[in-house]
């Protein structure tokens, strides 16, 4: 649908080759007519190539299409502009208002084109050279009612075709063709009747002009301007009033007029999904005679009439419609005419006409209904099918569309851009070239391109420990859950351990017997629900070792003289059980103390207190579940503490005082050392 620009469609520019513009319904009337920048329905063209204009419904702006070329040696070519229906076309200022307009552009295609209502219909215009179009075929259009000018005009233009067109009713000429150097056109087979002035006018030489139907126009069917005129050969014309135009071998035209019929509407090569149609036929007669019927005739694909409709008539010219319901079905028609005399035209050619009521088949394959995804570019996949060729399909991701040209019944694609995390919709909306439509299912799909996050747990990173069952534990979060995760343990060579469990945490004892101490990693690996993974971050390391032991103080003979005595030993075995032993002698058959430790330290320290002074031997052994390290070494020390010190506090007298009463308090001091 149009837009309100200056531009409602550029199909192709600066390069831009192979544009397709078709099936599009382009109304300017919201354009401002006022402001000074003309509009246009479709442009093609400045250096661009090969674009197809088709189908389009155009009316409302200052130009229907425009089909434009660079400079003098720079032509668009190859375009093709088929099918089309231009109207209500309006000049801006003084100028514009053509259904359309091609300027520097050669060996392009106007086919099939129904144009009403504009100032000009078809206008081929060079630069400032002549012969600057060339090799441009324009075929089977309805050129009428242009209300200002021509049906076509071929300015500095040669080497054009035009033929087999309808074109009547023009403000001005039907044809005119001008260039001030021969224009070497062809114009053959074209039915060119009741224009305002003339049928054709000439303003350029050797055209080759054959079997064209020239009548009822009202000033002259040909119209010679100076040297203008056709080739030698031009021949097989029809006209009623020649104004100097011969055909080969013959004074004036070589048949005269009779009876004729141009079709109207719905325009040549019609799809529509509207069964109930107008059919609307032009028909007109001269020398005297008048009209006395029209008859409207329908054929289906099977070549077989399916209808005929006649309706009686009275003058010389007259406009009939004939209304019709249709099935689906692909349509010839044509109206035949009659006068007074009991002579017929017809229509120069059977129209065609489809009629589909039927939408467009989608099925969507991929991605599934509630699929779920780990990749943010989805491509999307379905299968439009439909009775006819051609469809334009509205891909709708989130409400957000965008449009694509699909074969019929054949897988068609698009692919998205990138998509956030979340859920999200999705169909498809498929229009045939008849303005079908049907939409799909609408599906769903979730994206999640986030893996999980794992926590080790324990053990810690560069533990050492000599045990033999070890116990690990990590766990997983993520938005849409965990699926499973793996416990992972390798060394430098190999995996040794691996263990899954579907949840989002793991805890596992892990045996490491005798013989596989060394170095080890572990790490853990969760996948979530969408099959997305992910491992920690880090790596945690860790040695299985043997356990040994070495005595750090009191070193060996110390000795003591205080009965508190601190004891200090080493293991690199953190995760080991360690126990002390204290005795009197050395075969430690008398032990005074003892003490098992549990703390997860490589330092280990135990203070007892020995009451005795003497002579002491100790040692430690450390354990794990699998691995011991035997008893250390054997130290030995002594504890030698000083006696008392008393001191007489009272009574104060010397030695030896002699007391007068029954009873004294004595009081004493004593320190002690220990």
């Amino acid at each position: 649908n149009y837009v309100c620009t200056r531009y409602g469609i550029l199909a192709g520019w600066y390069y831009s080759n192979n544009t397709i513009a078709r099936n599009n319904n382009i109304n300017g009337s919201c354009w401002n007519k006022s402001i000074s920048t003309w509009s246009v329905g479709v442009y093609t063209g400045y250096l661009s190539h090969n674009a197809t204009i088709e189908n389009n419904e155009i009316k409302n702006t200052s130009l229907g299409i425009r089909v434009y070329g660079h400079n003098d040696t720079e032509h668009t070519t190859q375009n093709k502009i088929l099918n089309n229906n231009i109207r209500d076309i309006y000049m801006h200022g003084n100028w514009w208002g053509f259904g359309i307009y091609a300027d520097r552009a050669s060996n392009n295609t106007f086919e099939g084109n129904n144009i009403q209502n504009t100032s000009l219909g078809i206008y081929l215009v060079g630069g400032s050279n002549d012969v600057t179009n060339q090799g441009n075929n324009i075929t089977n259009n309805l050129i009428t009612k242009s209300y200002q000018w021509d049906g076509i005009l071929l300015y500095r233009a040669a080497n054009n075709s035009i033929t087999n067109n309808t074109i009547t009713e023009n403000n001005r000429h039907g044809v005119f063709l001008y260039t001030t150097t021969a224009g070497t056109n062809t114009l053959s087979d074209n039915l060119i009747i009741n224009n305002n002035q003339n049928g054709i006018r000439l303003e350029s030489a050797n055209n080759q002009i054959d079997r064209n139907i020239v009548c009822y126009n009202t000033q002259n069917d040909f119209q010679r301007i100076g040297l203008g005129g056709g080739t030698a050969t031009s021949d097989n014309n029809t006209c009623g009033t020649p104004d100097g135009w011969d055909d080969a071998g013959t004074t004036g035209c070589t048949d005269v007029c009779g009876v004729y019929v141009y079709l109207n509407s719905p325009p040549n090569a019609t799809k529509t999904n509207n069964p109930n149609q107008n059919f609307e036929c032009n028909s007109i007669t001269g020398n005297g005679e008048n009209l006395s019927s029209i008859t409207l005739y329908i054929w289906n694909s099977n070549n077989s009439l399916y209808a005929t409709n006649t309706t009686l008539l009275a003058g010389t010219n007259s406009t009939t419609i004939f209304n019709m319901n249709l099935p689906d079905n692909e349509y010839l028609w044509n109206c035949r005419a009659n006068n007074t005399a009991e002579n017929e035209g017809w229509g120069i050619n059977n129209w065609t006409l489809t009629v589909d009521t039927t939408p467009p088949i989608i099925n969507l394959n991929s991605p599934a209904n509630q699929s779920n995804l780990t990749y943010c570019t989805i491509t999307l996949n379905w299968t439009a099918s439909d009775s006819h060729p051609g469809l334009t399909c509205t891909i709708n991701v989130d409400g957000s569309t965008s449009i694509k040209e699909c074969a019929n019944n054949t897988a068609c694609t698009s692919t998205t851009s990138c998509l956030s995390d979340g859920t999200h919709s999705w169909n498809i909306t498929c229009k045939d070239s008849y303005g079908n439509s049907n939409t799909s299912e609408t599906r769903i799909f979730t994206i999640d391109t986030t893996p999980p996050n794992i926590n080790l747990v324990y053990i810690a990173n560069n533990l050492q420990t000599p045990q033999c069952n070890i116990d690990f534990s990590c766990n997983a979060t993520d938005n849409n859950g965990i699926k499973n995760i793996t416990l992972v343990i390798w060394n430098t060579t190999a995996e040794y351990y691996s263990n899954s469990t579907q949840s989002n945490s793991i805890i596992r004892t892990v045996n490491f017997p005798l013989g596989s101490e060394g170095n080890y990693k572990w790490n853990c690996l969760a996948y979530d629900t969408f099959d997305n993974y992910n491992w920690a971050a880090n790596n945690r390391s860790f040695d299985v070792v043997n356990i040994t032991i070495s005595l750090v103080s009191p070193s060996n003979n110390t000795i003591f003289a205080a009965n508190s005595v601190t004891f200090v030993w080493q293991t690199q075995a953190i995760q080991s059980n360690c126990t002390i032993q204290i005795a009197s002698d050395g075969g430690f058959a008398n032990i005074v103390d003892s003490k098992w430790s549990i703390n997860n330290t490589t330092e280990r320290n135990y203070t007892t207190i020995l009451n005795n002074d003497g002579d002491y031997y100790w040692r430690a052994k450390c354990d794990s579940d699998c691995r011991t390290s035997g008893w250390s070494e054997t130290r030995t020390f002594s504890v030698s503490t000083p006696p008392p010190e008393i001191n007489f506090i009272n009574p104060t007298p010397s030695n030896n005082t002699i007391l007068c009463q029954n009873w004294t308090p004595i009081n004493i001091s004593i320190n002690e050392q220990n």
